[in-house]
C-alpha cells in the first residue's frame, strides 16, 4: 500500500466542498444543498488519515502519540484562536442568554463534544441556529470522535491479519444503513452524531485500503471523475434541508467525492481544474475559512437583529472571513504545523489559549451573561420570554389538577382546554374571554400532542407518552358529565404539514394512523384531517360543545430575543414577518380545520389579529407578544388574543 503523496487535486476539492457550505450559510436560496460541502470533508479526511495511518503501520512506524499530536498541532491552534475571538466579542455584544450559550459551546467545542450540546438544543437548520457562533464546530467535534477509535481499530485488524479490504467495505456499508435508519428515526441525533455520519468517514478508508480498485483506462478514469464533479455540484442544488439526511441524499456528493479521490490522477478534472493555483489556494486555508465564516454572518446577524442579511452585509461578512482566514492559516495554522516552532513553545500558546477561553467562559456563566450592560429598553424585551402563564407547569399532562383550576372555584369544572403547547399558551385568553363567563374549567396539555384521535407520530420521540396522555384525557372527558365544553387548541400548521419554520422546514415529523399504507408530506395531511374528525365527532356523540381556536401564525424566529438585539444595538426594529411566509401556512391550516368541521362545532380564528395583506406583527404597543418563536406569551394571550375571542363570540363564531 503506497504512502500518501500531495494531491493538489484535493486541495481543490477541499475548496469545492467549503465554497458552498459558506454561500449556503449566506443565506443563498438559490443553493439549497450547499451543506453538503461538510460530508465531502469527512470523506477527504477518512481517505487523508487513513491514508498516512496505514502507511505508519506498514512501516511499522505508527504511534499513537505522534498521531494525536499531528491531529492536536491540525485542528486545535486555529479553533482555539477563533473561539477566543468569538467569546470576548459576544460577551460584550451579545444578549445575556446568548452570551452564556456561547460560553458553554466553547468549552464544548474546545474537547471536541460540541456536536453533543447541539444535539440538546435547535435544529441545525432553524433560524435561531443563526445566532449560534459556534454551531459550525459540530462537524469538527464528529471527526475528531471519529479518530478516538479509529487508528485503534486499524492496530487490531492489523496485528489479527484480517482482512482489512472486507471488514472496512462491510463495515461502511453497514454503518450506511444504521446511519440511514437513524436519520429517519431520529433525525436531529442523526445529524449531529458520529453513529450517523461514520460511513462518510469509512467511505474515505475504503479508499484508502483499496477497496475501490484503480483503473488505468484514461477514457474510464476521465469520465469517473468529471462524473464525481457532476455528482457533487448536483447535490448542492439538488438536496435540501427538508430531505431524510444524512441518508441516501448524501450519498450524492459523498460519492462524487469518492470518485475525484479515487480516479482523479491525471484526469482533466483534477489537473486542470481543481489543481489550478487560486482554487488549490482556496483549498489550503479552507480550514480556516470553515472556522471564520459562520462566526462573522453570526455576528453581522446578530447586529441586523435578523436572520436575513442584505446583499451589503453578506459582501461584507465574505471580506472580513477571507481577511480573518488568511491571517488565521498564514499565523496560526502554518507554523503549529513546523517543527521549529518547538514543543514547549506550542504547549505555552495553546494552553494559554485554552485558559484564557476557560476563565472568560467561567466568568460569562457566573455571571449569568452580565445582564446589567444592556439597557432598560432591551431588557423589558428580554424579559418578554419570561412572560409566560404561570399555571402552565401546574397544567402539564393529567396529573390531580390541584391548583390547575381557574374561574369561579365554586363551581364545578363545566369546560376543559387540551391540547399541545400553543392550547396551553392560548389558556390565559379562552379563560379571559367572554366566551366562558366566569366559569370553572382547567387544562390538559402535553408538548406536540394536540387531541387527535387515533394518529401518531412515526418518528416523534415523545410519541409513547403521547398516547398515554390522549387516553387519559378521554377518560377524564368521558368520565365527567360536568364538562359541557372542550376547547381544542394546537400548533395546526405543524400538525397539517410535519415541518415547524424553526427548523427552516427540516427535520420532518409525519403522522399515520389505521388507515396509512405509506408516510408522505400529503398523507400526514390526510391523517390530520382524519383523526380531527374522528376527535370532533367523538366529543359531539358524548354530547360536548366543541370549539377550535385558529392557528397562531409562528414568526419562525425568537420574537424577544430579536427584538432585544435591535435594542441593543440603538434600533427599534418591528417585529414582524411577511404573510407569504407565517400567515399562509396558518390560513392554509384553518381552512382545511373549517371544511371539515360540522355545525355543531364552533371555530374561532385568530390570524386576523396578527397579520394584514402582508404582514404578520408580533409586536403590540412596543411589547413582544411571543415568549419565544411560536407560543404567546401571558400577557399576549390575556391582553391581545382574549378582546379578540369575546368580540368573535358578540358576533358569532365561524
Amino acid at each position: 500500500m503506497a504512502g500518501l503523496k500531495y494531491r493538489a487535486d484535493i486541495d481543490g476539492l477541499r475548496a469545492l466542498a467549503v465554497i458552498p457550505v459558506i454561500i449556503y450559510h449566506a443565506g443563498a436560496a438559490w443553493l439549497p444543498g450547499g451543506f453538503v460541502g461538510v460530508d465531502v470533508f469527512f470523506v477527504i479526511s477518512g481517505f487523508l488519515i487513513s491514508k498516512i495511518i496505514l502507511g505508519e503501520m506498514e512501516r511499522n512506524s505508527f504511534s499513537f502519540i505522534d498521531f494525536y499530536k499531528r491531529r492536536v498541532d491540525r485542528i486545535v491552534p486555529a479553533l482555539v484562536f477563533m473561539v477566543v475571538v468569538v467569546l470576548l466579542v459576544f460577551s460584550v455584544l451579545g444578549l445575556p442568554d446568548q452570551s452564556v450559550s456561547v460560553a458553554k459551546s466553547a468549552i464544548s467545542a474546545i474537547f471536541s463534544v460540541s456536536n453533543f450540546y447541539f444535539w440538546g438544543g435547535s435544529g441545525y437548520f432553524s433560524p435561531s441556529s443563526d445566532f449560534m457562533p459556534l454551531l459550525h464546530t459540530w462537524s469538527l467535534a464528529v471527526e475528531e470522535q471519529f479518530y478516538l477509535f479509529f487508528p485503534v481499530l486499524m492496530i487490531v485488524l492489523f496485528r489479527l491479519k484480517l482482512n482489512i479490504k472486507m471488514v472496512i467495505a462491510v463495515g461502511a456499508i453497514v454503518m450506511f444503513v444504521f446511519g440511514w435508519w437513524l436519520s429517519i428515526k431520529s433525525p436531529m441525533f442523526a445529524y449531529y452524531m458520529l453513529p450517523a455520519r461514520a460511513w462518510e468517514l469509512a467511505l474515505g478508508v475504503a479508499l484508502a485500503v483499496g477497496v475501490v480498485p484503480k483503473s488505468k483506462s484514461i477514457i474510464l478514469n476521465e469520465t469517473l471523475t468529471a462524473l464525481g464533479a457532476i455528482l457533487i455540484v448536483l447535490s448542492f442544488f439538488y438536496v435540501r434541508s427538508d430531505m431524510v439526511f444524512p441518508g441516501v441524499a448524501a450519498l450524492i456528493p459523498c460519492a462524487g467525492a469518492a470518485l475525484i479521490i479515487n480516479f482523479g490522477g491525471d484526469s482533466f478534472v483534477s489537473k486542470r481544474l481543481l489543481s489550478c493555483k487560486p482554487i488549490v489556494y482556496v483549498g489550503l486555508i479552507s480550514y480556516s475559512l470553515y472556522l471564520w465564516h459562520w462566526p462573522i454572518l453570526t455576528f453581522l446577524r446578530v447586529v441586523n437583529a435578523s436572520v436575513h442579511l442584505d446583499r451589503s452585509m453578506v459582501v461584507l461578512g465574505m471580506i472580513v472571513t477571507l481577511v480573518l482566514s488568511i491571517i488565521s492559516w498564514r499565523y496560526v495554522e502554518v507554523p503549529f504545523r513546523r517543527k521549529d516552532l518547538g514543543d514547549l513553545k506550542k504547549i505555552v500558546l495553546l494552553g494559554g489559549g485554552v485558559a484564557v477561553a476557560g476563565i472568560v467562559s467561567f466568568l460569562v456563566i457566573l455571571g449569568s451573561g452580565f445582564p446589567s450592560r444592556l439597557s432598560p429598553h432591551a431588557l423589558e424585551a428580554v424579559m418578554a420570554a419570561k412572560d409566560i402563564d404561570p399555571l402552565r407547569d401546574e397544567c402539564f399532562g393529567t396529573k390531580e389538577r390541584g391548583g390547575c383550576t381557574f374561574g369561579d372555584q365554586s363551581l364545578p369544572v363545566s369546560y376543559i382546554v387540551v391540547g399541545d403547547s400553543h392550547a396551553a399558551a392560548l389558556r390565559p385568553a379562552i379563560s379571559a374571554s367572554s366566551l366562558v363567563e366566569g366559569e370553572r374549567g382547567t387544562l390538559y396539555w402535553m408538548k406536540a400532542c394536540p387531541l387527535l384521535d387515533g394518529s401518531r407520530r412515526v418518528n416523534h420521540p415523545g410519541q409513547k407518552e403521547c398516547k398515554t396522555f390522549k387516553e387519559n384525557v378521554w377518560r377524564i372527558i368521558e368520565g365527567d358529565r360536568s364538562i359541557e365544553t372542550v376547547f381544542l387548541g394546537g400548533r395546526w400548521p405543524y400538525q397539517v404539514t410535519g415541518t415547524l419554520p424553526e427548523n427552516g422546514g427540516s427535520l420532518m415529523t409525519l403522522m399515520a394512523d389505521d388507515v396509512t399504507a405509506t408516510y408522505s408530506k400529503n398523507e400526514n395531511e390526510l391523517v390530520f384531517i382524519r383523526s380531527l374528525k374522528r376527535t370532533v365527532d367523538r366529543l359531539a356523540g358524548m354530547g360536548k360543545k366543541v370549539v377550535i381556536i385558529g392557528s397562531v401564525p409562528e414568526a419562525g424566529f425568537n420574537v424577544p430575543e430579536s427584538t432585544a438585539m435591535a435594542r441593543n444595538f440603538g434600533r427599534e426594529d418591528k417585529a414582524r414577518v411577511p404573510f407569504e411566509v407565517a400567515g399562509n401556512r396558518a390560513r392554509f391550516s384553518d381552512e382545511i380545520i373549517m371544511n371539515l368541521l360540522p355545525e355543531s362545532a364552533s371555530f374561532y380564528p385568530v390570524l386576523g389579529a396578527f397579520c394584514d395583506d402582508e404582514w404578520c406583527d408580533f409586536e403590540k404597543n412596543g411589547t413582544p407578544v411571543f415568549y419565544d418563536s411560536n407560543h404567546l406569551s401571558y400577557s399576549g394571550a390575556l391582553n391581545f388574543i382574549a378582546p379578540v375571542l369575546s368580540l368573535q363570540n358578540q358576533n358569532g363564531a365561524i
